[in-house]
């Protein structure tokens, strides 16, 4: 079967944040993967998923640590429930989930890359996949959505 993106939930935000709660698409089917996303803007900040969700990544960027995201996944049940993500000092907070069928039960791999800048041009290192069959995702947190380009390919 091949991953296929099925919907999203609605974007998330807020200001000065002890939690963010990205919420959950519609219409979940279990055995697909829900992958989340949180990026805040605060001097220091760290997101602390909570149990059932699996921390891919967490990252600081921009001058003075200004800026993090992290990301999460968990293979969905049918009854599941938006993750609280708390976060330290009380941040600007974006975040969203995403659906997607076709995955395997063990879904993320340890292959990742990640890259951080002020410039509008967003690129990352390649990754290898170690197992048949694997699907490469790209995904992009910025705080000016204005900077983004597409990728290619």
């Amino acid at each position: 079967m091949a991953i296929a993106y099925v919907n999203k939930g609605a974007i998330g935000g807020g200001a000065g944040a002890a939690s963010a709660t990205p919420a959950l698409p519609a219409s979940i089917t279990a055995g697909n993967l829900l992958l989340a996303v949180v990026m805040t803007q605060a001097a220091t900040s760290t997101h602390t998923w909570p149990a059932g969700w699996t921390q891919i990544d967490q990252r600081q960027w921009n001058t003075g640590n200004t800026d993090a995201a992290s990301f999460a996944y968990r293979v969905a049940t049918g009854a599941d429930t938006a993750p609280t993500v708390t976060l330290t000092g009380s941040p600007n907070y974006w975040c969203q989930t995403f659906q997607l069928s076709g995955t395997s039960s063990t879904p993320i791999s340890a292959a990742r890359s990640f890259a951080t800048g002020l410039t509008g041009t967003h690129s990352s290192g390649s990754v290898v996949t170690t197992a048949d069959n694997s699907v490469v995702l790209y995904l992009d947190a910025a705080n000016n959505t204005t900077l983004l380009t597409a990728p290619a390919g």
